[in-house]
C-alpha cells in the first residue's frame, strides 16, 4: 500500500511539476507580455545560494532542484502569466500540507520521501573541494539546503529516522542548540547544523572536516568561480538542475586509475585536455533549456571546432514553422581534418586540375551557412556564402566541363536557374537498358540569387512564390530572442497554443494530486486562460554549438521538454499514458480499501 501511494504521488508530481522556471532577468520573447515582478511566499521556495560562495579549490558542484521549486518558483514566461494567482499559491500550500499528512506513519521510506518531496524548499547544493596538489583523499564536501522544519529537534528526529535505515551511516553525536551534530559516513566524518531561523541545513564531510570548517560555509562570496559564471548561460534561475566539473583538475588525478588503452584513446582525441564539463536542466535567456557543455585546449576534438557564425541575413515569408541551420566549414578547417586523417589534398588537386578546379575552390564555394526553411511558401534552403563569387565561378567551370547542366528562366524579372547533374553519362555504354532509369535519377535543384545569398528549392514554384509574396520576416531577431543565434547546427520550430495546453495539463495534474493527498483544492478559483495575458506562439529547438574550442548540445523549450510531443498529434497518446500511470495505481488502491472494509 505505501509503495503504491508513493508511486501515485510521484507520478502526479511529475505531471503537475514539469514546469521549469525561467530566469526573471532574461530577455522577453516575441509575443510575450512585458516582464513584471512576480512574488511568492518565502516559505514556498528559495533559489540556490552556495554557488555564490564556492571556495576557489572547488572541483565539482551539483544542484538538485526541489519539488517545491518545480511547482512554485517564479516563472517569467507564459506559464508565469497564468499561474501568478492567489488560487495557485493557496493550492500549492494545501498540496504540501496534504502530502505531509498522507506520508505520516508510512515508515522510513515515506519519511525520506516526505523530506525530498515536501520539506525540501530550495535546491540541494553539493560542492567538492580538493586543495591544489592534493589527492582524492583530501576532498572535502560541502552541502546546504533549505528544509521546512521549525526546530532543531524536529530536524534531528528526521535525521535519526534516516540513519536507522542506513547500514553504512552512524550517528556519533546528535545536533544540539550548543553544538553541531556528527555523522560517520563509513570511515568519513561529517558535521551538520540546522538553523531554524532561516531553516538552512549545512553539512561538511571529509577526513579534514571539522566544526570550524562547517561554520565557514557560505561566509565568503566568490562571484568569479567558473561554476557560477558558466551557469549564467545554462541554468541562470538558481532553481533547476545544474552540475559543473573541473575536468582540468580531476582528470590528472583519475589517470593513474585508468587502463593504458583507455588513457591512450583519451589522449588521441584530446579529451585528456578537457577543462570544464557541465550539465543543466532549467532556464536561461528566458527559456527552458536542457544543456550539456564541455570545453578544452588542444587536441583534435577541440582544434576542429567550426568558425564562429556571423549574424544571419536570412528572411522568410512569415515566421517559419521549421528552421534548420548548418555551418559549412572553411578551407582551413578542411586542411586541419586532412592532416589529422593523413590525407594528401595535393593529390586531389591534381585530379581536379583537368577541370580547372581545386579542393579550395570547391570548399570556398560552399563555406558559410545553410539555412533550411519550411514556411508558407514550402521548403527551401538559403546559402549565406562567406564569399559569394566562388560558387558562381564553380558553376561556370562545371557547366563548361559538362559536369553540370544549367538552364535559365525569367520569372517576373528574376532569373531562376535549373542545375542538373547528368548522371546518365556515368553509366557504362554496354548497359543502355538502364539509360531511361538513370536519366530519371539525375541530381537537380532550382536556384535564384538574392544579393549575396543563394536560394535553393526542389521545384521552381517555391521560388516563384517567394518572388511574388516576398520575405519580410527577419530570422536574426527571432533567433536572438530565443537564445539560438549563431549556432553551428540547429533545428527550431514554433507552434501555437502550447502554453494554454500546458496550463490545462497543469490543472489536470493539480486535480489528480489533490485527490491523492486528500487536499481540498478549489479548482474554480483558477482563472480561465483567456483572462490572462499569455503568448500563443511557443518555440522548441535542438542545437549543437561547436565553436571556440567548446561543444554544447542543447534542447530549448518554453515550459518543459515534452512540448514537441505535446504540440503534435501524439499529444493525446502521451497524455493517455500519463493519466493511466496515475489512475491505475489509484484504482488498485481503492479496490484494496474496499475489500478490506468488506471483510
Amino acid at each position: 500500500m505505501p509503495l503504491k501511494r508513493l508511486s501515485l504521488l510521484a507520478t502526479s508530481l511529475f505531471l503537475v511539476a514539469c514546469q521549469p522556471e525561467t530566469d526573471s532577468q532574461a530577455e522577453a520573447q516575441p509575443d510575450t507580455p512585458a516582464e513584471r515582478e512576480i512574488t511568492w511566499s518565502d516559505e514556498l521556495t528559495q533559489p540556490a545560494s552556495l554557488i555564490h560562495h564556492l571556495p576557489d579549490d572547488t572541483v565539482a558542484y551539483v544542484r538538485v532542484p526541489s519539488v517545491a521549486a518545480l511547482y512554485a518558483a517564479p516563472k517569467d514566461n507564459g506559464m508565469g502569466q497564468l499561474l501568478e494567482s492567489d488560487a495557485n499559491e493557496q493550492a500549492l500550500k494545501q498540496l504540501f500540507s496534504g502530502t505531509r499528512t498522507e506520508l505520516e506513519g508510512m515508515g522510513a521510506a515515506a519519511s525520506v520521501a516526505n523530506l525530498v518531496l515536501e520539506r525540501l524548499r530550495s535546491p540541494l547544493e553539493i560542492a567538492v573541494s580538493i586543495p591544489e596538489g592534493a589527492s582524492f583523499t583530501a576532498a572535502r564536501v560541502q552541502a546546504t539546503a533549505r528544509l521546512d522544519f521549525d526546530s532543531q529537534e524536529a530536524f534531528q528526529e528526521q535525521i535519526a529516522q534516516w540513519v536507522a535505515t542506513q547500514s553504512a551511516v552512524r550517528l556519533n553525536k546528535p545536533l544540539t542548540s550548543d553544538a553541531p551534530g556528527m555523522l560517520a559516513l563509513g570511515p568519513v566524518p561529517a558535521y551538520y547544523q540546522y538553523n531554524p531561523d532561516n531553516r538552512r541545513l549545512t553539512l561538511v564531510a571529509g577526513f579534514s572536516a571539522s566544526a570550524d570548517a562547517l561554520s565557514q560555509i557560505g561566509q565568503t562570496a566568490n562571484d568569479t568561480h567558473p561554476a557560477l559564471t558558466r551557469q549564467a548561460t545554462m541554468e541562470a534561475s538558481g532553481y533547476g538542475l545544474y552540475t559543473w566539473v573541473s575536468a582540468a583538475k580531476l582528470l590528472p588525478m583519475a589517470q593513474p586509475f585508468m587502463g593504458q588503452s583507455q588513457l591512450a584513446q583519451l589522449k588521441q582525441l584530446g579529451l585528456d585536455r578537457t577543462d570544464e564539463v557541465a550539465l543543466s536542466l532549467g532556464t536561461a535567456q528566458g527559456r527552458g533549456r536542457l544543456s550539456v557543455y564541455a570545453d578544452g585546449t588542444g587536441g583534435p576534438i577541440w582544434d576542429l571546432t567550426l568558425p564562429a557564425a556571423a549574424p544571419t541575413s536570412v528572411t522568410t515569408h512569415g515566421r517559419p514553422d521549421v528552421l534548420g541551420v548548418f555551418s559549412m566549414p572553411n578551407y582551413e578547417w578542411v586542411t586541419t581534418v586532412a592532416q589529422l586523417a593523413g590525407t594528401d589534398l595535393t593529390k586531389w588537386d591534381a585530379e581536379l586540375a583537368e577541370y580547372d578546379m581545386t579542393v579550395q575552390s570547391i570548399v570556398d564555394a560552399f563555406s558559410g551557412r545553410v539555412t533550411t526553411v519550411y514556411d508558407e511558401l514550402g521548403t527551401y534552403s538559403i546559402l549565406e556564402a562567406t564569399q559569394p563569387n566562388p560558387l558562381a565561378d564553380l558553376v561556370a567551370k562545371l557547366s563548361a566541363s559538362e559536369l553540370l547542366s544549367v538552364t535559365e528562366h525569367d520569372y517576373n524579372g528574376t532569373t531562376l536557374m535549373r542545375w542538373r547533374v547528368p548522371t546518365e553519362q556515368w553509366m557504362p555504354q554496354q548497359e543502355p537498358e538502364f539509360a531511361l532509369f538513370t536519366r530519371g535519377q539525375s541530381i537537380q535543384t532550382w536556384v535564384m540569387r538574392e544579393g549575396d545569398n543563394w536560394v535553393f528549392a526542389g521545384v521552381p514554384q517555391v521560388l516563384m512564390a517567394r518572388v511574388d509574396l516576398g520575405s519580410e520576416f527577419e530570422v536574426q531577431p527571432w533567433l536572438a530572442a530565443t537564445g539560438d543565434a549563431g549556432r553551428s547546427m540547429m533545428v527550431l520550430s514554433h507552434s501555437d497554443d502550447v502554453v494554454r495546453k500546458n496550463y490545462h495539463y497543469y490543472l489536470m495534474g493539480m486535480q489528480m494530486l489533490s485527490d491523492a493527498v486528500n487536499a481540498d483544492v478549489n479548482m474554480m478559483a483558477f482563472p480561465p486562460a483567456h483572462q490572462r495575458a499569455w503568448p500563443e506562439t511557443s518555440t522548441v529547438s535542438a542545437a549543437v554549438d561547436y565553436q571556440d574550442q567548446a561543444i554544447r548540445l542543447e534542447f530549448g523549450y518554453e515550459n518543459h521538454p515534452i512540448e514537441l510531443v505535446q504540440a503534435s498529434p501524439m499529444a493525446g497518446v502521451a497524455m493517455v499514458g500519463i493519466l493511466s500511470a496515475v489512475a491505475i495505481p489509484a484504482y488498485q488502491d481503492y479496490v484494496e480499501r474496499a475489500e478490506a472494509l468488506s471483510d
